[in-house]
Parts: C-alpha cells; sequence; structure tokens
C-alpha cells in the first residue's frame, strides 16, 4: 500500500513492515505452511495454507478480516472476483467463497484449477487434463472435455479468455460465443473525478459616473463708449 508491504516469509508469517524504514508493523502465524501465492486485489490480501484455511487481511488496517476452512489442501492462487473468492488444491476441489463474509458457497470436488470465467461459467482443469465447464452461481459441471494435448492451462485472472499451451509451442485461445468483447473479471477501481478549482468571476469594478459640467454663466455684456457718447449728444440736441 501507500505506507507498507505485506508478505509471507520462509518462517511461514505474514508481515507488514514500513514501507520507508522496513520496521515490522504487524505479524501472523497461520497454523499450518503457506503453500500459494499471495493474491492481492485492492488493500485485500487473500491467503490460502496447507491446512486447507483461507484467511482475507486488510492491508491498510492490518487485521483479518475473516478465516474459512475446507476440507483440503489448498495450493492454488487464490483466484478473486468482485463478491467471490474461488480457491483449491491438486486433487482438492474448487470452493467458492463469498468474498464479504468468507462463508462457503458451493463446492466442486472433481475440477482443482481455474482458469478463467465469464458471468455465466467457470472454466477449470482437473488432474486427469479435462476441461470442465461449471456453472458459476451453483458450481455444478455443465460439460467436459478433453485437452490433454495442451498440458499447459494457463490461468487468467484479467479476463474472459482461456489459455492453452502444447509443449510443441502452440498456445490457443477461446472463448464464449455470447461474448466477442473480453470481459474484465474485476470491476475497474471507481475513480472520483476532481474537482476543478471554481473559475474567479472577475469582479466588476464600480462604475464612475461622469462629472456633470455646470453651465457656464453668461457674463453681461460690456457696454461701448461710442454707442453712450452718441445716446448724449442724441439727449442733448432734444
Amino acid at each position: 500500500t501507500k505506507d507498507n508491504v505485506l508478505l509471507p516469509t520462509l518462517e511461514q508469517t505474514v508481515v507488514a513492515l514500513d514501507k520507508v524504514t522496513g520496521r515490522p508493523l504487524f505479524e501472523f502465524s497461520p497454523a499450518s505452511k503457506i503453500n500459494s501465492p499471495v493474491t492481492v486485489i485492492g488493500r485485500l490480501a487473500f491467503v490460502s495454507t496447507a491446512d486447507s484455511t483461507l484467511y482475507q487481511f486488510d492491508t491498510e488496517r492490518l487485521v483479518r478480516i475473516w478465516r474459512f476452512t475446507g476440507g483440503a489442501r489448498l495450493n492454488r492462487k487464490p483466484f478473486v472476483t468482485d463478491d467471490a473468492v474461488f480457491t483449491g488444491g491438486t486433487e482438492a476441489g474448487i470452493f467458492m467463497v463469498d468474498r464479504e463474509t468468507g462463508e462457503r458457497v458451493w463446492f466442486h470436488p472433481t475440477a482443482d484449477q481455474i482458469l478463467a470465467m465469464n458471468p455465466k461459467f467457470i472454466y477449470a482443469t482437473d488432474k486427469s487434463g479435462k476441461l470442465h465447464v461449471l456453472d458459476r452461481k451453483r458450481g455444478v459441471s455443465l460439460s467436459s472435455l478433453d485437452v490433454r494435448q495442451f498440458s499447459l492451462g494457463v490461468p487468467n485472472e484479467q479476463d474472459d479468455r482461456v489459455y492453452f499451451a502444447a509443449r510443441n509451442g502452440l498456445l490457443i485461445s477461446l472463448r464464449d460465443k455470447d461474448y466477442r468483447a473480453a470481459v474484465p473479471v474485476l470491476s475497474p477501481p471507481k475513480v472520483e473525478p476532481k474537482a476543478e478549482p471554481k473559475k474567479e468571476e472577475p469582479k466588476e469594478e464600480p462604475k464612475v459616473e461622469p462629472k456633470r459640467e455646470e453651465p457656464k454663466k453668461a457674463e453681461p455684456k460690456k457696454a461701448d463708449p461710442k454707442k453712450e457718447e452718441m445716446k448724449k449728444d442724441d439727449e442733448e440736441m432734444k
């Protein structure tokens, strides 16, 4: 995670270390050997052990959430979907476990390794080299196919395509005819849209009214001295 690293050790414990300093933060010792790769989905880690126990851990809070106990050795890597965890082992069958509660949903005794799945079916092989098509909800076998010529089944945890490889170098991919486009096993994580910074509206500058110019007062007309003298002369003549 952003703060720590969770990993199994040679001493068969699960430890969490500080990502920067390496300081131990958490340690868990299961009752039996860890004998399959750990599956990590987001903040959750799934660990299966030889005594048929599957554990779910929260890698951020560093706590065990639940424990499931089957009836056989679990040495297959847990196959995780949005709502379930599929676990199994060689000649041990396949268990479907509810991802939220850790309770068993169904058990298939024949198939032991899941190769791929779509919303309707699960494709899994058994030790004899048969491909089993299982109903995803009920876990019952719907059909089977001998694929011993393709002895290398490649588990696909990304989408619904089924991959087989033969020892002569031939690789084939199979799909259900109803699903032309690949169907992802897990829904993409929800990404919250980043809030765009609010654009500051330009502040309106206060309107300045132009100053009104007062009308200029008319100045009194200056008297013409020549006209005044003419007026006096007229009066005298009168």
